[in-house]
């Protein structure tokens, strides 16, 4: 019974030993994985440096991140004629101090626990230098499935000043992302009740009431169907440089968007709605915002080929031309595969209002029948036309359109030109009834209408003014022979 018991208590204990020094084996193995899934998802983001230092019962993993790789926009913006200066991008070290299973830290039962600190990188342009207390926690738990789940949780950030004029206040917020084996299945949910910026005579930036919900599956390589829900109750960025208030502002005011992907026998279809209840910019206003978009029939192949290889070639390491000349060739290729699908291109519904009056534009855009031989140069722009069809609905009140159709003057005359819409309203292109004036604009096989009537462009040529009178000319006689 005792060597029966010593047996037990010597098997626990070589587990108890063992087992970490086997889990930390299997953190490592996957670590390559998981940071390159996570740069798939977070494609601003490449890594410039990592490294992992496994050890018996805990590991250290170092990863250097650069943002907005691949861009080289220069910062700041060279003066007209100067010469633009080389592109420093914000980088940061996010340093994981990773605790082994399958009892990591003795708090739960897993395959690790991970703490994540975060810091500037050496040499990179700077990021908010935010004091520890602010920073919050990054906590994440690894399960023996391959999955895992992290949380972000950002402290509340009082009234602070981080120098050069800068000024921060939050009222904290969280992340929860939850991923499945090989980051197959993805669920984020995440709130940010208020965040406010400033810089003293700069601009100001401040949001309230972000919330989103966000629930996704693989079903291709890098390509994810999904449902999104998210709101935002106002956000507004303030130039105080400008000396007029009103034109300083830009902003919206109770948003939210939902949108959802599927994917079917190889291709997408996808809806997404935003609504808003208001929006201004420059001194200008529109309420009861709606934005009603959809995809139909996009070959999914093609698309995430598409969306991948510009990916990869924008975080290329090449220079900018050679990078540009190669997203044009994934372009060309992919996008061709594309459009040879048939692909359709929905505005359900869209619908503002301003002071004048109220709009509502529905439209679709769709390609039947082309191929790819349509495609090669030299193209021949008539026939690819006939496979585009082009639909249009568009309704304004009388108020907006002819706020729309300003009147203007022609060259050398104090007289105003006939106006556009006038012209096109006798002609039968645009409709006037009852407040509202509409059309329906299609392109059909090649061929332009509005109203259903053959169109012409140049019937929004206004007439000729009409000639002068003159006296008549007076012709010299000639004498015969002459």
């Amino acid at each position: 019974m005792n060597k029966v018991l010593i047996g037990l208590v010597a098997g626990l204990v070589l587990v108890a030993v063992g087992a970490p020094a086997v889990c930390g084996w299997a953190i490592e193995r996957g670590a390559e994985e998981r940071l390159r899934n996570l740069t798939d998802l977070a494609s601003f983001l490449s890594v410039r440096d990592h490294t992992f230092h496994r050890g018996w019962f805990s590991s250290e993993e170092v990863i250097t991140f650069e943002v907005g790789a691949g861009l080289d926009v220069p910062l700041p913006l060279p003066a007209p004629g100067g010469a633009a200066t080389p592109p420093k991008r914000p980088a940061f070290v996010v340093r994981n101090i990773i605790h082994h299973g399958p009892l990591p830290g003795l708090s739960t039962v897993a395959l690790a626990s991970i703490e994540t600190h975060v810091e500037a990188a050496p040499g990179a342009a700077p990021l908010a230098k935010l004091p520890p207390a602010v920073h919050g926690s990054i906590a994440t738990t690894l399960d023996f499935t391959g999955g895992g789940r992290t949380v972000l949780s950002g402290a509340a950030i009082p009234d602070t000043d981080f120098g050069d004029g800068v000024h921060m206040t939050s009222d904290g917020g969280e992340i929860d992302f939850d991923f499945g084996p090989h980051f197959d299945t993805l669920a984020v949910t995440g709130k940010l009740p208020h965040f406010l910026m400033r810089k003293d005579g700069a601009m100001t930036m401040e949001a309230n009431g972000w919330e989103v919900k966000f629930k996704a599956h693989r079903v291709l390589r890098s390509l994810y169907a999904s449902d999104v829900d998210g709101t935002l109750g106002d956000f507004e960025i303030t130039d105080l440089a400008m000396a007029d208030p009103k034109l300083a502002k830009f902003g919206i005011r109770a948003a939210r968007y939902v949108s959802s992907t599927s994917a079917t026998a190889g291709f997408l279809d996808g809806t997404g709605v935003l609504t808003a209840r208001e929006a201004h910019a420059a001194g200008k206003s529109v309420q009861g915002i709606k934005l009603d978009v959809a995809i139909e029939h996009w070959q999914a192949d093609a698309f995430e080929k598409l969306m991948a290889g510009l990916r990869k070639a924008r975080n290329g390491a090449g220079a900018p031309a050679e990078r540009v000349a190669e997203m044009t060739k994934i372009a060309k290729e992919s996008g061709v595969t594309l459009l040879v699908n048939d692909p359709v291109v929905r505005v359900r519904d869209l619908e503002l209002s301003t002071e004048e009056g109220f709009a509502k534009v529905s439209a679709s855009f769709r390609i039947n029948g082309a191929t790819a031989k349509d495609f090669e140069p030299p193209l021949n722009p008539a026939v690819l036309l006939k496979k585009v069809r082009i639909e249009a609905d568009i309704s304004l009140d009388d108020e907006l359109a002819d706020l729309l159709d300003r009147p203007r003057t022609l060259p050398n005359s104090r007289t105003p030109a006939p106006s556009p819409l006038a012209g096109l309203i006798m002609q039968g292109y645009v409709t006037r009834a009852k407040g509202k004036t509409s059309t329906k604009f299609a392109l059909i096989d090649g061929e332009p209408t509005l109203n259903g009537k053959p169109f012409s462009p140049a019937a929004l040529a206004p007439p000729p003014p009409p000639a002068r009178p003159g006296k008549p000319s007076r012709a010299r006689p000639t004498s015969a022979g002459a």
